[in-house]
């Protein structure tokens, strides 16, 4: 799906990477200035470093309520209406 996705918005090339991971909620998003480094065994490593044109700025930490909504709906998708199928 995800592959999917990407390519029906942008052309894909041999050697392009794709960056997934794990949406930490509560850790707050990433600003201005920050930086990415991404490592793939046996090949490389390349940071990528964030750029805002605004420069906004968010108070960094985690959002205790945040990641207590995202922890309940993992434990009780039903609930949620989010996390499963109907097979």
């Amino acid at each position: 799906e995800l592959l999917t996705y990407i390519s029906s918005v942008t052309t894909l090339h041999p050697g392009d990477v794709i960056c997934c991971g794990t949406n930490h909620q509560g850790l707050g998003s990433m600003q201005d200035g920050d930086a990415v480094v991404t490592t793939i065994s046996g090949i490389g490593s390349f940071t990528i470093h964030v750029r805002d044109e605004h420069e906004r700025e968010w108070q960094r930490g985690v959002d205790r309520e945040m990641a207590e909504r995202v922890k309940a709906a993992a434990q009780h998708p039903a609930a949620t209406g989010s996390g499963g199928s109907a097979a």
